[in-house]
């Protein structure tokens, strides 16, 4: 039935976004900042970095068809495994394996769910998928039981996600159903792709360091994200920005004026935080502006390629403009010691200039 087969889809995609939310992105970056010297830190995430940039070109250019359930577990086995390894180190050595297999298992994984997905989904559903997926990611990341716990708590709770999201890979007799897009035209359509990487990495890259910038400023983050009603509404504003943003994309809207809309988002909500000091208001904006550019990035490729280039499509973006991307918003930081107010320009012009480029896939 058709409510299983999404409900399974929306299963193993939640489940990832919430092993990436709460595992690579909280506790294991709190384990490497409290075991690391700064020196360390760096190699430790970059090998993890390298690690899932590896990962995605892999998984898109050799997952798919029947060996697809094979990738997607044995990805969601070394997660699990470098959740656990994570959990009990003890020193900085401890922490090269579990991240190195973090980033090689979402690199993976990320490309291989929505392979998946592809096969089991009409494009009329994909994107109200990905958006539901992506919300409640955010939402049960923010629990205050979750967001507040100890880091060796919160990956214990990621290793049960990834174990709860194989459930998805065990269905019976399926019938294929295949996304209904065409593809791009050519021969602008070749450079779609690319400048869909170009523009998103833009997004990801400014708000990798907005957020890098706004977590470092303590006051802020003790009232903002140290209260557990604050931590529900923000829950409660990604999921439903996400929501909004997959009906849009599910009814044929461009993905380039939502990153646009996304944008403006990001950029009030950094203003209304840093310049005019308020606090749980600008967060709202700037996690709306950041569900709606993530859910936009996740749903491209299922909206935009036909069901055999999902995956390389995938690969590519993810790699591009997922790990690259942040790495260097986050390193920019570091090293700056702020955030450059020229790369919000920088990212304007783009956001400005190439939404009117892209083509999205319609339903026919």
């Amino acid at each position: 039935m058709a409510w299983r087969r999404n409900g399974r889809n929306l299963l193993l995609l939640t489940t990832t976004w919430f092993y990436f939310l709460v595992f690579a992105q909280f506790a294991l970056l709190h384990q490497v900042e409290r075991l690391c010297t700064p020196l360390e830190l760096k190699w430790v995430l970059g090998s993890m970095t390298l690690c899932g940039v590896a990962g995605a070109l892999l998984a898109g250019a050799r997952c798919g068809g029947s060996g697809l359930r094979w990738w997607i577990g044995s990805a969601q086995a070394l997660a699990f495994l470098a959740a656990i390894l994570a959990g009990h180190a003890g020193s900085s050595a401890g922490l090269w394996l579990p991240a190195a297999l973090t980033g090689l298992a979402l690199g993976v994984l990320t490309v291989a769910a929505l392979a998946w997905v592809a096969e089991r989904s009409i494009r009329l559903e994909a994107g109200v998928l990905v958006g539901g997926a992506t919300g409640l990611a955010y939402l049960l990341a923010n629990l205050p039981w979750v967001f507040q716990a100890t880091p060796m708590r919160q990956g214990y709770v990621a290793a049960a996600a990834v174990c709860l999201g194989s459930i998805a890979l065990f269905e019976g007799r399926r019938r294929t159903r295949k996304l209904n897009v065409r593809a791009p035209a050519e021969p602008s359509g070749k450079w779609q792709l690319w400048l869909a990487i170009l523009l998103f990495a833009g997004l990801v890259w400014v708000d990798s360091a907005a957020f890098a910038w706004m977590q470092s400023l303590r006051s802020l983050r003790d009232a903002v994200w140290g209260e557990g009603l604050h931590l529900w509404s923000i829950g409660i504003v990604h999921l439903f920005a996400a929501l909004a943003t997959g009906y849009l994309l599910s009814i044929g809207r461009s993905v380039g004026v939502i990153c646009l809309i996304g944008f403006a988002a990001l950029l009030t909500g950094y203003a209304m935080v840093i310049a005019l000091d308020l606090g749980l208001p600008g967060v709202w904006v700037y996690m709306s502006g950041v569900s709606m550019y993530s859910t936009a990035l996740v749903a491209y490729p299922l909206l935009t390629q036909p069901e055999g280039s999902v995956a390389r499509s995938a690969g590519r973006l993810f790699a591009c403009a997922g790990w690259a991307a942040s790495a260097m918003g986050i390193g920019m930081v570091e090293d700056l010691g702020r955030m450059p107010a020229v790369a919000w320009l920088v990212v304007a012009v783009l956001v400005i200039a190439l939404p009117g480029s892209l083509q999205q896939g319609r339903c026919v």
